[in-house]
């Protein structure tokens, strides 16, 4: 989490530290750490149905960068 400290906003892929690859699947990007940071707002549609807003922390109000959608099928 240390490695995150000065990212606002943002996505990417942490690198596997020197050393800490070659586990039982052998390869490093097995290992690798996705990760999405920023300041998201969760609606609840309905019981079946969520969503994940991710909007610009200056509130540019040009809508959400990112939206993501749950559904139960």
């Amino acid at each position: 989490m240390e490695t995150l400290r000065a990212v606002s906003m943002g996505a990417g892929v942490l690198p596997v530290p020197a050393g800490a690859g070659g586990g039982v699947s052998g390869s490093a990007a097995d290992e690798e750490v996705a990760y999405m940071r920023g300041c998201f707002e969760h609606l609840v549609g309905s019981w079946d149905s969520e969503s994940l807003y991710m909007v610009t922390p200056q509130g540019g109000g040009t809508g959400p960068e990112l939206a993501v959608f749950f559904v139960r099928l």
